[in-house]
């Protein structure tokens, strides 16, 4: 009789073992959904890195596009302000001009006065 539990309990251990291999092949699925998920997580974690390089990038270009914008604005505002003392200079310049031209005129009459 004690014969027989030793065997019994022996069997009993033995097909345990078995359900426990037989339930490795079960979990070979787990194992697979779980190395597919972490793929996956993997590759989101990919992804979301290029999508914040790209962030980055697209983060560099709008500054410097701005610094451009706000150095154009700062030209375009000389150039105004050049514009402005040009037609002053201008204005000046036939001012003058008309005074010369006048003098000339004046010294000339004095001249034709005098020889008279």
């Amino acid at each position: 009789r004690g014969y027989l539990q030793a065997l019994a309990s022996k069997m009993t251990e033995e097909l345990e073992n078995l359900k426990v291999m037989g339930g490795e092949e079960g979990n070979r699925p787990r194992w697979r959904n779980r190395r597919s998920q972490r793929l996956d997580k993997m590759e989101l974690l990919n992804l979301q890195s290029n999508l914040q390089s790209e962030i980055q990038a697209k983060q560099q270009v709008t500054n410097e596009l701005s610094k451009v914008k706000q150095e154009c604005v700062t030209l375009e505002t000389k150039i105004l302000e050049q514009d402005a003392q040009i037609e002053k200079l201008q204005s000046d310049m036939a001012e003058m001009e008309t005074k010369y031209s006048q003098l000339q005129n004046q010294g000339k009459k004095d001249e034709w006065d005098g020889k008279s």
